[in-house]
């Protein structure tokens, strides 16, 4: 990849934008500064079809006069001031908040496993060596077995962010992906898929390639389930991090609370989970995929418990819709995509850490189940209700459990239910937990509910 663009330099550019803005008029000012680069190589039946890089830089540039604010952004930094004038004449149009922007002077603690050298040093052909290495892996487990889809992805990234009232910091980080997914047309056709991402060169591509194999492997020789039912589902993390991320996710942002958008609406010290159930949202987890020294607008980083013991404790909070309600950010402020100084930034979750008592590995867990399903996936989880917690989703290869045993793999279900109802209902967890980033990055293991409904 480009060499490492120096977070120092992106600050004093931040710096300088917000000296250039107090100059033109600004009551108080905001520049955030981010550079990235990108490698992607995609894998389609068994062929790297292309590999593609992308660098961008850009700033985002926020100010407040007489109450009112503006925003603009520019990819040339020659244009800072034209762009600080657009976003100082577009405050005529905005209405009187009375908002100004964070104010520094909090510590930023440094959090480790951000970045890996080893991936700024990797090259593309790497990326198109472990694209291979997931196609071998899968044919060792099967002949037949072909990655339908897939690849490897990894890339890096600095921010700066300061303003006028005393905010300035910058980072660096990096990341990978590997993914496989995979079909075996053997005595049926079935599927398999997995995949990892890190902040670290620290991804077997063999490994996912034959864990995805391994799966479809499984899936051969499905059948009908007899009966469906409410019954207990053991979630793979990253199927119930999906279902998480259209229903619990949305509903513990702050401004969805106060508008009543949210099923926890007016519900802080209430009972919403079971009393084992410990949800937090933690930016600072060594390693973590959304990790970071602060937030997008430069507030220190902290966790935020949002369930304690299965009570609602609190919401999440960037300035400006903190300032609205009268209350502090809670240091959750996001701009979208690789692209985020393009974006004004708005609350968002970093690490949604889900903690529920651990029965052992996977197998203790499906051990201490009498009848249920092993659910490796969903689909259409964006149907669910955030503000009723309601759900009506799909699983493709679903695996029955009968006393404490899997049997085989079924036809593909449907499972319905209330997320509320099953956090309440939360059995225990299996296996330790890993990062699987479905929108929101969710750290969670195997985790076994019941309040589920299966419809054959």
């Amino acid at each position: 990849m480009t060499d490492i663009v120096d977070p120092q330099a992106l600050l004093s550019q931040a710096e300088d934008a917000v000296l250039r803005l107090m100059g033109l008029g600004a009551d108080c000012a905001e520049a955030y500064v981010a550079s990235s680069s990108s490698v992607s190589v995609d894998v389609e039946k068994d062929v790297v079809t292309y590999t593609t890089s992308d660098s961008e830089e850009g700033v985002g540039l926020r100010v407040v006069r007489d109450g009112r604010l503006g925003f603009a952004y520019t990819s040339d930094p020659s244009k800072i001031t034209e762009a600080g004038r657009n976003a100082l004449d577009l405050t005529r149009l905005a209405p009187i908040t009375g908002y100004i922007f964070p104010v520094g002077g909090e510590p930023y603690a440094e959090i480790p496993g951000l970045d890996d050298p080893a991936l700024v040093a990797m090259e593309p052909e790497e990326a198109v060596e472990m694209s291979g290495e997931l196609v071998e892996a899968a044919r060792e487990v099967h002949p037949d077995a072909s990655v339908a889809g897939g690849g490897v992805g990894f890339g890096q990234g600095t921010i700066a962010v300061a303003n006028s009232e005393g905010v300035s910091v910058a980072s660096h980080g990096t990341s990978i992906s590997v993914g496989a997914y995979v079909v075996l047309r053997d005595a049926t056709v079935s599927t398999g898929f997995e995949s990892f991402s890190s902040r670290a060169k620290d991804i077997d591509a063999r490994a996912v390639g034959r864990a995805a194999a391994q799966m479809a492997l499984e899936g051969q020789g499905a059948k009908a389930l007899e009966k469906g039912g409410e019954m207990t589902v053991i979630f793979r993390p990253t199927a119930l991090a999906e279902l998480l991320d259209h229903t619990l996710v949305p509903s513990v942002i702050g401004d969805a609370a106060q508008r009543g958008e949210s099923a926890f609406t007016g519900r802080e010290g209430q009972q919403v989970a079971a009393p084992d159930v410990t949800v937090l949202d933690d930016p600072t987890i060594p390693g973590g995929l959304s990790s970071g020294r602060s937030d997008d607008e430069g507030v220190s980083s902290r966790p935020n418990i949002l369930i304690d013991g299965g009570v609602l404790d609190g919401f999440l909070y960037d300035s400006f819709t903190a300032n609205q309600y009268g209350l502090q950010s809670t240091g959750n402020a996001v701009r979208g995509g690789g692209s985020g100084w393009k974006t004004q930034p708005e609350a968002g979750v970093s690490n949604i850490v889900v903690q529920v008592p651990s029965r052992g590995n996977l197998d203790d867990l499906i051990a201490e189940v009498d009848r249920g399903l092993l659910i490796h996936d969903v689909m259409g989880a964006h149907t669910a209700n955030m503000s009723t917690l309601d759900f009506s989703i799909n699983t493709t290869m679903p695996f029955e459990v009968r006393k404490g045993e899997i049997v085989g793999v079924r036809d593909p279900l449907m499972l319905g239910g209330n997320l509320g109802d099953a956090l309440q209902k939360v059995l225990g967890a299996g296996g330790r937990p890993r990062q699987c980033p479905s929108g929101a990055n969710v750290v969670l293991p195997w985790i076994a509910m019941d309040g589920v409904t299966v419809t054959i």
